[in-house]
């Protein structure tokens, strides 16, 4: 009952103190929660750049796959995965919609193709951030698959 008095007691309050101080604390605390926002934004994406990658190099290295076909096959996995199997102007048009810019896929293979090293890296694009001088968040994703013994 204790906690009602002085709910009460600060609604009524007429010195003028409480309406000023939360005026101050308004927009600190929407730009946090806005912050808070984009970063989530950011992660589930990064979220959806890693799994993207992971199963475009495990596919890469599948058994069926011969190593000259290899990173072929992980660039077209990843995009299909990612992109959902989107063209290239739907693509362009997803990246718009999900903030994502600079995107970079790399499948490196070693000399044997019995290895590839995958890498993306993007920003995300932020909304509230941007108030706050933050324009974009970093992502990446790495990777590294090697065939077992005998399947290279």
């Amino acid at each position: 009952m204790g906690h009602v008095f002085r709910l009460t007691r600060l609604v009524k309050n007429d010195s003028g103190m409480v309406a000023p101080f939360f005026g101050m604390l308004i927009v600190p605390i929407v730009l946090l929660i806005g912050i808070a926002v984009d970063y989530s934004r950011a992660m589930r994406i990064q979220d959806r750049l890693q799994i993207s990658v992971d199963a475009a190099i495990v596919a890469a290295m599948g058994p069926n796959t011969l190593p000259g076909e290899r990173i072929q096959k992980a660039q077209d996995m990843f995009l299909m995965n990612f992109y959902k199997g989107a063209d290239a102007e739907q693509r362009a048009a997803i990246d718009s919609a999900t903030f994502v810019k600079g995107l970079t896929v790399s499948f490196v293979p070693n000399e044997d193709g019995t290895k590839i090293v995958a890498k993306v890296d993007g920003k995300v694009k932020t909304f509230f951030g941007g108030i706050a001088g933050i324009n974009a968040i970093s992502t990446e994703g790495r990777a590294v698959v090697e065939a077992e013994q005998g399947t290279g």
